[in-house]
């Protein structure tokens, strides 16, 4: 089986941000572009690294092991916790098809491949 995550990641302190400390924790408080207040952890030193707050992704990420043995991480495009399981739960599926030897690793492939666009 695998698990859902949201992914966490830093990205610079928003223009006119405030810096407060709370609880020995500094924080960022600004107002988004739909004018409600946000707050947000603070990463690095004020000398040092350039101010930056840490953000969580808008969906979940699904972990799991491939048909191959291999470790992969794929992006669920859900925001909803129960509907990121479901896909994982497909991805598992896919997964038992290939180690059972009903389809090879190929035609995942593929199968994967198969909802990307064409420009």
């Amino acid at each position: 089986m695998g698990t859902i995550f949201r992914k966490t990641f830093t990205k610079p302190l928003p223009a006119g941000a405030k810096i407060i400390v709370r609880d020995g924790e500094r924080l960022a408080r600004w107002k988004d572009a739909k004018g409600r207040t946000r707050t947000a952890i603070m990463v690095g030193d004020d000398a040092a690294d350039p101010n930056r707050i840490i953000a969580t992704a808008g969906t979940y990420t699904a972990k799991y092991r491939d048909g191959n043995g291999r470790v992969v991480e794929v992006t669920t495009g859900c925001r909803d916790q129960d509907t990121a399981r479901r896909v994982l739960a497909d991805l598992g599926r896919r997964r038992e098809l290939v180690l059972a030897k009903v389809i090879t690793a190929a035609e995942n492939a593929v199968a994967d491949h198969q909802s990307t666009p064409l420009d």
